[in-house]
């Protein structure tokens, strides 16, 4: 599990996805949605874990496929 709650993780990325969406001058210091390195590689580290243990519908798909043509 991640070390954050997912909700923080969410939050994170929303975060994150304001700071890329802007047009600005990258003087991160003095900027209003600045977030501390450790807790942004937290963030980017529980979304990586959720992602990687999450089996979406295409894995599932992909995997009955190949028992279906190839297993037989």
């Amino acid at each position: 599990m991640p070390n954050l709650p997912k909700d923080e993780i969410i939050r994170g990325l929303r975060i994150e996805k304001e700071c890329v969406s802007r047009d600005c001058n990258r003087d991160c210091a003095n900027c209003d949605i600045v977030q501390e390195r450790d807790w942004l590689l937290q963030v980017y580290e529980g979304a990586i874990e959720i992602i990687e243990n999450n089996h979406c519908q295409e894995d599932i798909d992909d995997n009955t496929r190949w028992k279906e043509v190839w297993i037989k």
